[in-house]
Protein backbone atom coordinates (compact mmCIF):
# COMPACT_ATOMS: atom_id res chain seq x y z
CA UNK A 1 0.00 0.00 0.00
CA UNK A 2 1.03 3.64 -0.41
CA UNK A 3 3.45 4.79 1.98
CA UNK A 4 4.35 8.71 3.11
CA UNK A 5 7.93 9.43 3.78
CA UNK A 6 7.89 12.09 6.11
CA UNK A 7 12.05 12.61 5.37
CA UNK A 8 11.78 13.61 1.57
CA UNK A 9 7.35 14.86 1.72
CA UNK A 10 6.94 12.02 -0.74
CA UNK A 11 4.27 9.56 -1.37
CA UNK A 12 5.98 5.92 -2.14
CA UNK A 13 3.97 3.36 -4.34
CA UNK A 14 4.56 0.03 -5.55
CA UNK A 15 4.06 -1.49 -8.49
CA UNK A 16 4.51 -5.52 -8.69
CA UNK A 17 5.43 -7.09 -11.91
CA UNK A 18 3.99 -10.71 -11.37
CA UNK A 19 3.47 -13.68 -14.05
CA UNK A 20 5.45 -16.79 -14.63
CA UNK A 21 9.28 -17.46 -15.17
CA UNK A 22 10.93 -16.16 -18.52
CA UNK A 23 7.67 -14.29 -19.00
CA UNK A 24 9.30 -11.19 -19.29
CA UNK A 25 9.12 -9.14 -15.88
CA UNK A 26 13.02 -8.30 -15.34
CA UNK A 27 13.18 -7.20 -19.10
CA UNK A 28 10.28 -4.83 -18.44
CA UNK A 29 12.46 -3.70 -15.11
CA UNK A 30 15.32 -2.90 -17.38
CA UNK A 31 13.44 -1.01 -19.82
CA UNK A 32 12.06 1.14 -17.44
CA UNK A 33 15.47 2.02 -15.53
CA UNK A 34 16.75 2.80 -19.54
CA UNK A 35 13.89 4.89 -20.17
CA UNK A 36 14.52 7.10 -17.42
CA UNK A 37 16.98 9.66 -16.65
CA UNK A 38 19.81 9.12 -14.21
CA UNK A 39 18.21 12.39 -12.07
CA UNK A 40 14.86 10.10 -11.95
CA UNK A 41 15.58 6.61 -11.41
CA UNK A 42 17.68 4.58 -9.10
CA UNK A 43 20.41 1.74 -9.71
CA UNK A 44 18.57 -1.20 -10.01
CA UNK A 45 18.53 -3.62 -6.79
CA UNK A 46 18.88 -7.37 -7.49
CA UNK A 47 20.02 -9.21 -4.33
CA UNK A 48 20.33 -12.68 -6.13
CA UNK A 49 19.85 -14.46 -9.62
CA UNK A 50 19.51 -18.59 -9.73
CA UNK A 51 22.41 -20.82 -11.98
CA UNK A 52 20.26 -20.21 -14.54
CA UNK A 53 20.10 -16.21 -14.69
CA UNK A 54 16.64 -15.41 -13.25
CA UNK A 55 15.42 -13.60 -10.38
CA UNK A 56 15.60 -15.40 -7.29
CA UNK A 57 14.29 -12.86 -4.55
CA UNK A 58 13.17 -9.74 -6.50
CA UNK A 59 13.97 -7.31 -8.78
CA UNK A 60 13.64 -3.50 -7.44
CA UNK A 61 13.99 -0.28 -9.06
CA UNK A 62 12.77 3.15 -7.45
CA UNK A 63 11.62 5.78 -10.27
CA UNK A 64 10.36 9.57 -9.59
CA UNK A 65 7.00 9.54 -11.37
CA UNK A 66 5.72 13.22 -10.83
CA UNK A 67 2.56 13.89 -8.21
CA UNK A 68 0.02 12.56 -6.84
CA UNK A 69 -2.35 15.83 -5.73
CA UNK A 70 0.45 17.91 -4.01
CA UNK A 71 2.78 15.98 -3.59
CA UNK A 72 5.81 14.29 -5.28
CA UNK A 73 5.45 10.73 -6.01
CA UNK A 74 7.95 8.17 -5.81
CA UNK A 75 7.45 4.27 -7.22
CA UNK A 76 9.04 1.12 -6.19
CA UNK A 77 9.01 -1.19 -9.01
CA UNK A 78 9.57 -5.05 -8.22
CA UNK A 79 9.63 -8.11 -9.95
CA UNK A 80 8.73 -10.91 -8.34
CA UNK A 81 10.57 -14.80 -8.95
CA UNK A 82 8.46 -16.68 -11.59
CA UNK A 83 9.30 -19.72 -10.61
CA UNK A 84 6.76 -21.76 -8.52
CA UNK A 85 9.39 -23.21 -5.98
CA UNK A 86 9.71 -19.41 -4.98
CA UNK A 87 6.11 -18.69 -4.09
CA UNK A 88 6.42 -18.02 -0.56
CA UNK A 89 8.32 -14.78 -2.05
CA UNK A 90 6.18 -13.85 -4.21
CA UNK A 91 2.98 -13.87 -1.74
CA UNK A 92 5.29 -11.48 0.62
CA UNK A 93 5.92 -9.27 -1.83
CA UNK A 94 2.44 -8.65 -3.50
CA UNK A 95 1.70 -7.58 0.13
CA UNK A 96 2.34 -4.23 -0.29
CA UNK A 97 1.30 -3.53 -3.66
CA UNK A 98 -0.77 -0.71 -5.13
CA UNK A 99 -1.07 -2.21 -8.26
CA UNK A 100 -0.06 -5.28 -10.35
CA UNK A 101 1.45 -5.64 -13.82
CA UNK A 102 1.01 -9.29 -15.12
CA UNK A 103 3.42 -10.36 -17.54
CA UNK A 104 2.81 -13.49 -19.22
CA UNK A 105 3.97 -15.14 -22.85
CA UNK A 106 1.27 -14.92 -25.46
CA UNK A 107 1.87 -17.70 -27.31
CA UNK A 108 -0.30 -20.95 -26.56
CA UNK A 109 2.81 -22.81 -25.43
CA UNK A 110 2.94 -20.30 -22.50
CA UNK A 111 -0.76 -20.54 -21.65
CA UNK A 112 -0.48 -23.08 -19.21
CA UNK A 113 2.39 -21.39 -16.77
CA UNK A 114 0.21 -18.12 -17.17
CA UNK A 115 -2.92 -19.78 -16.02
CA UNK A 116 -1.31 -21.37 -12.96
CA UNK A 117 0.70 -18.41 -12.28
CA UNK A 118 -2.81 -16.01 -12.54
CA UNK A 119 -4.48 -18.19 -10.26
CA UNK A 120 -2.00 -18.14 -7.29
CA UNK A 121 -2.11 -14.03 -7.95
CA UNK A 122 -5.61 -14.24 -7.53
CA UNK A 123 -6.22 -16.43 -4.76
CA UNK A 124 -3.44 -14.39 -2.98
CA UNK A 125 -4.65 -11.08 -3.54
CA UNK A 126 -8.28 -12.45 -2.35
CA UNK A 127 -6.37 -13.77 1.23
CA UNK A 128 -4.51 -10.56 2.01
CA UNK A 129 -7.69 -8.83 1.18
CA UNK A 130 -6.71 -7.05 -2.06
CA UNK A 131 -9.13 -8.51 -4.37
CA UNK A 132 -10.03 -4.72 -5.77
CA UNK A 133 -6.04 -4.29 -6.78
CA UNK A 134 -5.79 -3.27 -10.03
CA UNK A 135 -4.08 -5.55 -12.38
CA UNK A 136 -2.24 -4.80 -15.72
CA UNK A 137 -2.30 -7.63 -18.35
CA UNK A 138 0.76 -7.36 -20.16
CA UNK A 139 0.46 -9.90 -23.00
CA UNK A 140 3.98 -9.93 -23.79
CA UNK A 141 5.91 -11.57 -27.20
CA UNK A 142 3.52 -10.48 -29.65
CA UNK A 143 6.39 -10.05 -32.20
CA UNK A 144 6.10 -14.26 -32.30
CA UNK A 145 4.61 -15.47 -35.20
CA UNK A 146 2.09 -17.25 -32.69
CA UNK A 147 1.08 -14.67 -30.32
CA UNK A 148 -2.39 -14.19 -29.40
CA UNK A 149 -4.17 -10.85 -29.04
CA UNK A 150 -4.38 -9.66 -25.52
CA UNK A 151 -8.07 -10.45 -25.15
CA UNK A 152 -7.38 -13.71 -26.40
CA UNK A 153 -4.43 -14.01 -23.51
CA UNK A 154 -6.74 -13.15 -20.91
CA UNK A 155 -9.70 -15.25 -22.18
CA UNK A 156 -7.24 -18.39 -22.43
CA UNK A 157 -6.01 -17.92 -18.80
CA UNK A 158 -9.29 -17.94 -17.46
CA UNK A 159 -8.28 -14.11 -15.73
CA UNK A 160 -10.26 -10.70 -15.51
CA UNK A 161 -7.72 -8.02 -15.20
CA UNK A 162 -8.65 -4.33 -15.24
CA UNK A 163 -6.97 -3.68 -18.79
CA UNK A 164 -4.71 -6.18 -21.50
CA UNK A 165 -2.06 -4.77 -23.37
CA UNK A 166 0.43 -6.00 -25.65
CA UNK A 167 3.85 -5.85 -25.66
CA UNK A 168 7.54 -7.17 -27.10
CA UNK A 169 9.11 -5.71 -24.12
CA UNK A 170 12.82 -7.07 -25.29
CA UNK A 171 12.35 -3.80 -27.88
CA UNK A 172 10.66 -1.61 -25.66
CA UNK A 173 7.34 -1.99 -27.15
CA UNK A 174 5.00 -1.44 -24.50
CA UNK A 175 7.09 -1.52 -21.29
CA UNK A 176 5.94 2.06 -20.65
CA UNK A 177 2.40 2.38 -21.44
CA UNK A 178 1.96 -0.95 -19.01
CA UNK A 179 4.01 0.88 -16.67
CA UNK A 180 1.76 4.35 -16.69
CA UNK A 181 -1.02 2.32 -17.08
CA UNK A 182 -0.66 0.83 -13.71
CA UNK A 183 -0.09 3.66 -12.01
CA UNK A 184 -2.71 5.62 -13.67
CA UNK A 185 -4.66 3.36 -11.85
CA UNK A 186 -3.00 3.21 -8.58
CA UNK A 187 -3.34 6.68 -7.70
CA UNK A 188 -7.11 6.46 -8.78
CA UNK A 189 -7.50 3.74 -6.12
CA UNK A 190 -5.51 5.57 -3.42
CA UNK A 191 -7.79 8.81 -4.42
CA UNK A 192 -10.71 6.85 -3.43
CA UNK A 193 -9.81 4.87 -0.58
CA UNK A 194 -8.17 8.23 0.94
CA UNK A 195 -12.10 10.04 1.07
CA UNK A 196 -10.12 13.54 1.60
CA UNK A 197 -8.25 12.46 4.23
CA UNK A 198 -4.46 14.32 4.17
CA UNK A 199 -1.73 12.14 2.04
CA UNK A 200 0.64 12.98 5.29
CA UNK A 201 -1.87 9.84 7.72
CA UNK A 202 -0.87 7.01 5.31
CA UNK A 203 1.58 4.65 7.02
CA UNK A 204 5.04 5.70 7.47
CA UNK A 205 7.41 4.53 4.57
CA UNK A 206 10.42 2.76 5.87
CA UNK A 207 11.56 -0.48 3.99
CA UNK A 208 14.25 -0.36 2.19
CA UNK A 209 15.54 -2.99 -0.63
CA UNK A 210 17.90 -4.08 1.69
CA UNK A 211 15.58 -4.33 4.83
CA UNK A 212 13.33 -6.48 2.38
CA UNK A 213 15.80 -8.50 0.95
CA UNK A 214 16.76 -9.47 4.58
CA UNK A 215 12.96 -9.80 5.37
CA UNK A 216 12.72 -12.17 2.61
CA UNK A 217 15.65 -14.80 3.75
CA UNK A 218 14.23 -14.87 7.06
CA UNK A 219 10.91 -16.60 5.00
CA UNK A 220 12.41 -19.14 3.81
CA UNK A 221 12.94 -22.51 5.60
CA UNK A 222 9.86 -21.31 7.52
CA UNK A 223 6.77 -22.72 8.28
CA UNK A 224 4.06 -21.21 5.93
CA UNK A 225 0.67 -19.70 7.02
CA UNK A 226 -2.54 -22.00 6.24
CA UNK A 227 -3.66 -19.28 3.67
CA UNK A 228 -0.47 -19.08 1.35
CA UNK A 229 -0.42 -23.00 0.84
CA UNK A 230 -4.30 -23.12 0.31
CA UNK A 231 -3.49 -20.50 -2.61
CA UNK A 232 -0.24 -22.36 -3.89
CA UNK A 233 -2.42 -26.02 -3.81
CA UNK A 234 -4.94 -24.62 -5.80
CA UNK A 235 -3.03 -22.83 -8.16
CA UNK A 236 -1.44 -25.97 -8.49
CA UNK A 237 -4.54 -27.60 -9.29
CA UNK A 238 -5.07 -25.42 -12.49
CA UNK A 239 -2.22 -28.14 -13.62
CA UNK A 240 -4.00 -30.84 -13.42
CA UNK A 241 -7.43 -29.39 -14.38
CA UNK A 242 -6.00 -28.26 -18.19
Amino acid sequence: MARFDASTGEIVMRIVYDGPATAGKSTNLRGLHAAYTTQARSDVFAPEQTKSGRTRYFDWLLLGAGHLDDRALRVEVLTVPGQLAFASLRFRLLHGADAVVFVCDSTPAGLLAARVAWSFLWRTLAVIGASDLPIVLQANKQDLPSALEPCAVAREIRSSPTVALGAHAVDGDGIRVSFHRALDLARARLRAERGGRSLESLPPWSETPEELYAALQRIEGTAMSEQFESALERALAEVKES
